[in-house]
C-alpha cells in the first residue's frame, strides 16, 4: 500500500505496521492482512442482531404479552438499569425482555409462566433510586405532574412491593447500586449458566437410570 501510494506522489505514515509487527513477535501469530475481518457477517453476528432486535421490541414492556422467546426477563422498578443491562446481555446475544413493576400496577400474567431461571429481579437503595429520579424530573412543572416518584416513602413502598413479587416468582434477585452494567450481566450470565448446567447433569443422570 506504501509502495502505490508512493507511485501517486501521496505522502503517507505507516502508523499499523509497526504496531502490528510488535505484536506478532510478542505472540507469535503472522497478522492476516484482511480488511475486516474482525466483523465478518458469521452465525454469532446474525444471532447477536436477532437478540438486538429482539431487545428492541421488548424493551420497558412492550411485547410482554408473549415472553416465550425470552432467554433473560428482567424486572424491576424504575431507575434500577434495565434498559442499558438488557442492552448489553443483548450485545453478548441473548434475547433479554425487560418488565417495569409500579406501584399500584399489575404485572403481565406472562412473567409467571417464565421459568424462575430466566427471571431476574432488579433491586437498588431507597437513596439511589430517589436521587436518580429527582435528577430525571428537571423543572417545577415536570415535577408537579410527576407527583411522588421521586420521593424515598415512595421508592420504598415500591421496592417492597418488587421484593415481595420477586420471591414469589423465585426469581434470583440482583443488586445494580455501585455496581457497572458489567458486573450485573455477568452475576446473571454466571447464575444462569450454573442453573442450565445443574439442569443439564441432572437430566444426564436421569437418562443413565433408564
Amino acid at each position: 500500500m506504501l509502495d502505490y501510494l508512493g507511485m501517486l506522489h501521496i505522502r503517507s505514515v505507516d502508523l499499523i505496521g509497526p504496531t502490528l509487527a510488535v505484536l506478532s513477535s510478542l505472540i507469535g501469530v503472522p497478522p492476516k492482512c484482511v480488511a475486516g475481518v474482525i466483523h465478518k457477517t458469521d452465525d454469532r453476528y446474525f444471532h447477536r442482531i436477532e437478540a438486538m432486535e429482539y431487545f428492541v421490541e421488548h424493551d420497558d414492556g412492550r411485547g410482554c404479552d408473549d415472553l416465550s422467546g425470552a432467554d433473560i426477563v428482567l424486572l424491576g422498578v424504575s431507575r434500577t438499569s434495565k434498559t442499558p443491562l438488557s442492552m448489553y446481555l443483548a450485545y453478548q446475544g441473548y434475547k433479554v425482555a425487560n418488565v417495569p413493576l409500579a406501584h399500584g400496577m399489575e404485572p403481565p400474567k406472562s412473567i409467571y409462566e417464565v421459568d424462575p431461571m430466566r427471571l431476574f429481579g432488579l433491586i437498588s437503595t431507597v437513596d439511589v433510586i430517589s436521587e436518580i429520579r429527582d435528577s430525571r424530573l428537571g423543572d417545577d412543572y415536570a415535577r408537579a405532574v410527576a407527583g411522588s416518584y421521586a420521593e424515598p416513602e415512595s421508592v420504598r413502598s415500591e421496592l417492597a412491593e418488587a421484593r415481595a413479587l420477586m420471591k414469589r416468582l423465585g426469581c434470583f434477585v440482583v443488586r445494580t447500586d455501585g455496581k457497572a452494567i458489567e458486573e450485573s450481566a455477568a452475576e446473571i450470565i454466571a447464575h444462569l449458566e450454573e442453573i442450565q448446567e445443574a439442569r443439564a447433569r441432572r437430566a444426564a443422570r436421569r437418562a443413565q437410570q433408564k
